[in-house]
């Protein structure tokens, strides 16, 4: 008799293991994974062509069963090409032991920080040596360079055709390229050079709003037959 109430208390038991196994909630919930700079960013582009680097900011992940897979997170930031302006996407990924999968991603924009001066200017080219002056009006469209930070581009400096050349600005400065790139320029055309007048150029003067300023004083080289003169450069946003 004592045996049998053992054996009938191991299957009581044993029914009792299966029944509360039963009963256990099934990990439905995936991790959560939080980016350190937020769902996006901004990054300059290099100030040499080329020379771009990006690393992922950090990421953590959390689980309710498994508690924190930070560890077990991966990157893909394949696409991004710091050395080129544009929007790329980095992606987040980690599973917990149940094989429930989460992703976050980070928009990443690639930015030329003088991309305030895009657009359209008004510009008085005023040449003030040899005299006697003269004075050159015409509209000019700036663009941003796509892989050097800060370079903008205009489309005939000096009111010259086939002028298109490179200038470097700050938030309040503006100035000619180091060394000075030979432009084959003007009617009839010729080989011109232009720096800056100054150490460290000209100044802009707003946040590049309709009837912002930049104030250039510069130099013209004419490499054949040798010449040189002086100007100002006087460009307004429209």
């Amino acid at each position: 008799m004592k045996k049998q109430i053992i054996a009938v208390a191991a299957v009581a038991f044993a029914a009792g293991t299966v029944f509360f196994s039963s009963c256990k909630k099934e990990d439905t919930t995936a991790p959560v994974i939080t980016i350190s700079s937020g769902s996006s960013m901004n990054q300059s582009l290099p100030a040499t062509a080329g020379a771009g680097t990006f690393t992922a900011p950090s990421a953590t992940a959390t689980d309710d069963e498994d508690g924190d897979l930070s560890s077990s997170i991966t990157v893909d930031a394949a696409s991004v090409n710091a050395n080129l302006k544009g929007v790329y996407t980095v992606t987040y990924s980690v599973s917990d032991a149940a094989g429930n999968t989460a992703s976050a991603t980070l928009t990443v924009n690639i930015v030329n920080d003088a991309e305030f001066l895009v657009g359209t200017w008004s510009v008085e080219d005023s040449l003030y040596n040899p005299l006697p002056p003269f004075v050159s009006n015409y509209t000019e469209t700036i663009t941003s360079d796509n892989g050097v930070n800060n370079k903008i581009w205009v489309t005939k400096f000096g009111n010259y055709v086939n002028g298109t050349y490179a200038m470097i600005a700050t938030s309040t400065t503006i100035s000619l390229p180091t060394p000075a790139p030979t432009v084959n320029c003007g009617n009839p055309a010729n080989d011109r050079q232009f720096t800056n007048t100054f150490p460290g150029g000209g100044t802009i003067t707003g946040t590049g709003a309709a009837g912002t300023t930049m104030v250039l004083d510069y130099k013209e080289t004419v490499l054949s037959p040798a010449s040189t003169a002086n100007a100002i450069a006087t460009y307004v946003k429209q």
